[in-house]
């Protein structure tokens, strides 16, 4: 059976963690046949083989997060929960990405705010998920005509929150990316949309990074090209940078 490694660094991790004295310190990876089965465990830097952990829960389309600190395994199939992770990638928390009255939302992404909350970016969800003292939603559908604006990634800096919406054809059975991806931020304090970027590129995919006062979105498929964007906050005023495409806005 092939195993594929999904997902590697969120950071190092050193070799102590509650109850698994045992873990090895290294790196958080996750890992997927994507057909039966999947890992997640620590990835030894001195060469040493890696300590996985199995589980039926953990389905076979994961993903990892970090965000302030804290580690994540986000199951984007069957059940959809987000797994908290101890240093060793043992889960010691479980969140429900979705509602009873939700289906399939396929979560993607999820970062912290100061208030300690979950901000959860779903691809196939019409509003963003805030798991908190009590879970609320923030509706992004305006950002899209067919109501679904398929975030891809989200990442909190200060009090915002910037959520990667890659805009697909959800009426086609293959998604098609016809439309510019957008970022939408959002107020984490007020819960409300503060503004909707237009990036220029489709189809935006992968985490966002901090690199300054840049949120890095680096891989977003272009009509011709892969172009590198970036989401600027200057001043209280944002813009676009795509620099394989050499432009600018402000």
């Amino acid at each position: 059976m092939k195993t594929s490694l999904l997902c590697c660094i969120l950071f190092a991790c050193d070799a102590s963690s509650a109850g698994h004295a045992s873990c090895p310190a290294g790196v958080i990876v996750a890992t997927s046949d994507y057909g039966t089965s999947s890992q997640v465990g620590v990835l030894p830097l001195d060469g040493e083989p890696p300590a996985l952990i199995s589980s039926s829960v953990l389905g076979v389309d994961p993903a990892l997060a970090s965000s302030s600190g804290r580690r994540f395994f986000i199951e984007r199939d069957r059940e959809q929960n987000i797994f908290e992770l101890d240093a060793c990638g043992y889960a010691k928390a479980t969140f429900a990405s979705h509602s009873p009255s939700e289906s399939f939302v396929d979560p993607q992404d999820v970062a912290v705010a100061d208030d300690a909350s979950l901000w959860v970016a779903r691809l196939f969800s019409r509003s963003a998920l805030v798991i908190g003292a009590t879970n609320t939603e923030i509706d992004l559908s305006s950002a899209d005509a067919d109501g679904i604006p398929n975030m891809s990634a989200v990442r909190i800096v200060g009090a915002n929150a910037f959520f990667a919406l890659a805009r697909l054809d959800d009426g086609d059975p293959n998604r098609v990316a016809r439309q510019l991806a957008m970022m939408a931020v959002i107020d984490t304090r007020a819960h409300v949309i503060g503004e909707l970027v237009t990036l220029p590129g489709r189809n935006p995919f992968g985490s966002m990074s901090l690199v300054g006062v840049r949120v890095m979105l680096p891989a977003i498929e272009g009509s011709t090209s892969t172009m590198s964007s970036t989401v600027v906050s200057q001043a209280g005023r944002l813009g676009v940078e795509a620099s394989s495409a050499r432009a600018r806005w402000r």
